[in-house]
């Protein structure tokens, strides 16, 4: 069943889109889409951008800059920024230090 809507839809969207007001709803959907992703990210990234973390975070994310600029498929890049926080491994906090005797 949402196959048949989805297709529907589409045929629709398709027939539709020649209208600047179509056109306007569209991009603005998109842009609303946009920001929502963007906040996301933003609420998922904001714990691991401190001052210990910030360089580990700067590292990824330079490396993907490279990688989609190099057209590498996002499974790839997912997999690299992965193996790289692996690798890397997480700031020791201060509650976690091992206590000198």
């Amino acid at each position: 069943p949402a196959a048949v809507m989805i297709a529907a839809l589409a045929a629709t969207l398709v027939r539709i889109d020649r209208y600047p007001i179509v056109r306007v709803i569209i991009a603005v959907g998109v842009l609303a889409a946009t920001a929502l992703v963007a906040s996301s990210a933003w609420y998922l990234m904001r714990p691991y951008l401190n001052r210990r973390s910030a360089w580990r975070a700067a590292i990824i994310a330079a490396v993907v800059a490279v990688l989609s600029w190099l057209d590498v498929t996002p499974v790839r890049i997912f997999l690299v920024s992965a193996a790289i926080g692996a690798f890397i491994g997480m700031p020791e906090s201060p509650d976690e230090a091992p206590a000198d005797s």
